[in-house]
């Protein structure tokens, strides 16, 4: 039973982070600046984060994979590092990680986000759909903060009162956290105002996405995944959303 009676809401709350290769590796400067843009919630910087890196494709250059193994390798120095700083007393300090040699500083904030970080990587190719799967299958609390690598959180939301209300309302599974506004077209068909049972302002929508979302594990266990396993040939070569936006829409 999650407890939100105190503001460590957060401790019931997971972010997750699948990755795959992309041209800019080895840089870091994406999933720099997706934990970091945590900040605007301040709370978020302490909860667990799990970056998972998809395998390597077979077909894959080998100056690409030399360049995505340097990319994941930066990632997991950063964590280390910002896991050794957050045991030591007083403050982080700034500036050049000589022990890990990556070539990149890091600021006081990229201390903190990194900080309970944990790296792990398929042992094969798995594409996005699976390799979310496979992420999702690590986290140990009941709700979390799906983010792909290429995504920043640009404003604060309630976060304490919207898992009190996943908590006390269980038909509210999945919360999207909206890139542009309410229109009824395309991909959002069907757009209502939520009048259940809530303490933040909601929508509803025929529109499942898998752009930065609250969940519960326990959603996505039941209902997700098993959408996702049963698609065409079990879900390889797919987008969750491929697996569930359109059923949905049946």
């Amino acid at each position: 039973q999650s407890d939100m009676s105190s503001d460590a809401w957060w401790k019931q709350l997971a972010i997750v982070v699948p990755s795959s290769p992309v041209q800019s590796n080895p840089s870091t400067e994406h999933i720099r600046a997706l934990l970091t843009s945590l900040s605007v919630l301040p709370a978020l910087l302490k909860t667990e984060k799990i970056i998972h890196f998809d395998g390597i494709h077979p077909a894959m250059p080998v100056d690409r994979r030399h360049r995505y193994v340097e990319h994941k390798r930066r990632v997991q120095a950063f964590c280390s590092q910002a896991a050794v700083q957050a045991r030591l007393a007083g403050p982080p300090q700034s500036g050049p990680d000589r022990s890990n040699q990556t070539h990149e500083k890091m600021t006081s904030l990229e201390l903190a986000a990194f900080a309970h970080t944990t790296v792990l990587e398929g042992s094969h190719f798995l594409f996005a759909g699976h390799n979310t799967a496979a992420a999702v299958l690590q986290v140990q609390t009941p709700f979390m903060l799906i983010m792909q690598h290429d995504f920043l959180l640009v404003r604060p939301f309630d976060g304490k009162r919207l898992l009190e209300t996943m908590t006390s309302n269980p038909l509210i599974k999945h919360v999207r956290l909206n890139l542009r506004p309410n229109v009824a077209r395309g991909f959002d068909t069907v757009v209502q105002n939520y009048s259940g049972p809530s303490l933040v302002p909601l929508a509803r929508t025929c529109g499942w996405a898998d752009a930065p979302h609250v969940t519960s594990r326990q959603y996505y266990l039941s209902f997700v995944i098993p959408l996702l396993m049963h698609d065409h040939d079990g879900g390889k070569r797919k987008y969750v959303e491929e697996s569930v936006h359109y059923r949905m829409l049946r």
